[in-house]
């Protein structure tokens, strides 16, 4: 229903088509600098104060990990190798409260799982959800320049069956037995297949939008915050990242836009033996013909470093399909 929506053309006083009217754009505070509609990314959100409402739905692919099993003797007996598939589900709603000042809300739900049997051995089945809260508070605005202030908590969810670290478990503190004959396996409280914990975190800086031309713009972000894993310590973390926003329809008439990005994040993940960084590089397609409605696909590629295992690292990929209304 809201694509079919967005998607009708606005009836002139004259009867002729035209793709928004001048209402739109001056009431709905549009994501808008010297005429260009700005396309946002999942990885280089924007700095506007807008009312809008955000979906997203994607699945990725981590290649090629790579987990060792070490022995009762500490030496290395095999490594477990295969695909990680993820999975991604969003909602996000912002209010704009004042011309300077907006807030927001998500919920976010993902699954990542090994997709032959080494990976889901190593990888097991993990599935998690997110409550987010934020806010955005323009500094500066000019005709081709936003400046905006940004703070976010957010507060996680996990569950994880982890038969790889539940028999690595049982492996070390069988190591220094005399035999496994009398090796002690009764388990001691936090030793369980399946697992669940919490995480939260807090970040805050700045966000940036900038068009020298109707057909160009260029977001930029830098966030830095603190992260608490579900082992209760704590780490800092950080979201940097530019994305080129080009827009055909100004130039050709052609109501389509491509979306280039880069993004280089820090995390805290679950504590050990997971992911602690990302260096991400993202391209996208979509729909400009309104300017109050978005919807496309967008790819993102990059390498993603893991803790616990020195210069260890996995290849990564992800496609999503974003909409986006603003009210």
């Amino acid at each position: 229903m809201l694509v079919a929506l967005a998607l009708q053309p606005v009836l002139a006083s004259d009867g002729g088509l035209v793709g928004q009217s001048e209402e739109i754009v001056l009431s709905r505070k549009l994501p808008m600098l010297n005429d260009h509609r700005f396309l946002t990314s999942n990885v280089v959100p924007d700095p506007f104060i807008t009312t809008n409402i955000r979906s997203t739905l994607g699945l990725g692919l981590l290649l090629d990990a790579r987990v060792p099993f070490i022995g009762v003797d500490g030496e290395e007996i095999t490594t477990l190798e295969g695909d990680i598939g993820v999975g991604i589900l969003g909602l996000a709603f912002q209010q704009a409260i004042t011309p300077w000042l907006a807030a927001r809300i998500g919920f976010g739900g993902a699954f990542r799982t090994g997709t032959n049997g080494e990976s889901l051995i190593a990888e097991g089945l993990n599935a998690g959800y997110q409550f987010m809260l934020g806010a955005t508070a323009q500094l500066m605005s000019t005709s081709n320049v936003v400046v905006s202030a940004v703070g976010d908590f957010s507060s996680d969810q996990l569950f994880a069956m982890d038969p790889f670290g539940f028999a690595q478990t049982i492996v070390d503190r069988c190591r220094d037995a005399p035999s496994i004959e009398e090796c002690d396996l009764e388990l001691e409280d936090g030793e369980e297949l399946v697992k669940s914990g919490s995480t939260n975190s807090v970040s805050g800086g700045l966000r940036v939008a900038y068009s020298p031309a109707a057909w160009f713009g260029l977001l930029g972000r830098a966030e830095v915050g603190s992260s608490q894993r579900i082992d209760k310590s704590r780490r800092a973390v950080g979201d940097f990242g530019v994305a080129t926003s080009i827009d055909a329809d100004p130039l050709w008439s052609v109501p389509l836009g491509l979306l280039l990005s880069f993004n280089q994040q820090t995390f805290a993940g679950r504590g050990e033996g997971v992911a602690e960084a990302a260096t991400r590089f993202g391209a996208g397609v979509f729909y400009t013909g309104r300017s109050e409605f978005l919807v496309g696909v967008e790819a993102t590629f990059g390498k993603v470093d893991l803790s616990g295992q020195e210069g260890s690292s996995v290849q990564s990929s992800s496609l999503v399909f974003r909409i986006e209304y603003i009210f």
